[in-house]
């Protein structure tokens, strides 16, 4: 049996480091919770080198919710919280607004995400869970990028989203690995 020595503080201890070294490096974090949690425990020479990042533009946040909710069963009040709260504390901690809103792990998207997405300042949304008829439907006709138009459309074209589904879920694509069961 393989024990596997892993945990998100590691990752972003890992990424400012690398970061911090290689000014040509650019990294994405999504949940907030995570970063929360790190950011309580780093130590201020930490802090300051994730603020030096964030300015030059090496280090990005993308949804910036306290976590990714899940679309598909999502009540409205919920789904706002969630992102009010990570929203705030990204704002108020590292004084950052994401434009890009990313949920790869949720069990479908609600159909007002969209919607809600674009009313919150996001540009653009990635998935990645998409019902396979439509990802084939998709992927034969070239479409997994697209302007999601909201149902609550009211002639306002600024609801308007662009939206990508990811090729391999959240996977690398065959020929890539990023991983290290790869052994590469």
């Amino acid at each position: 049996m393989r024990t596997q020595f892993a945990g998100v503080q590691y990752t972003i201890d890992t990424v400012v480091s690398e970061l911090s070294d290689h000014p040509e490096y650019k990294f994405s974090i999504v949940e907030m919770a995570f970063l929360y949690r790190w950011w309580n425990q780093a130590t201020d020479k930490q802090k300051q080198q994730m603020k030096t990042l964030v300015a030059n533009g090496q280090l990005e946040f993308i949804n910036g919710g306290w976590c990714m909710s899940d679309e598909a069963n999502m009540y409205y009040e919920d789904f706002i919280d969630n992102m009010a709260v990570g929203l705030r504390w990204l704002k108020e901690t590292l004084n950052y607004v994401p434009t890009v809103a990313w949920h790869i792990d949720p069990f479908g998207h609600h159909s007002s995400s969209a919607s809600l997405f674009s009313q919150m300042g996001f540009q653009a949304f990635f998935f990645a869970r998409i019902d396979y008829q439509d990802k084939r439907y998709r992927l034969e006709n070239k479409t997994m990028e697209m302007i999601w138009r909201p149902l609550q459309y009211t002639g306002d074209k600024s609801t308007f989203m662009f939206t990508h589904v990811n090729f391999y879920h959240y996977s690398p694509p065959p020929g890539f690995c990023f991983d290290d069961v790869c052994r590469d």
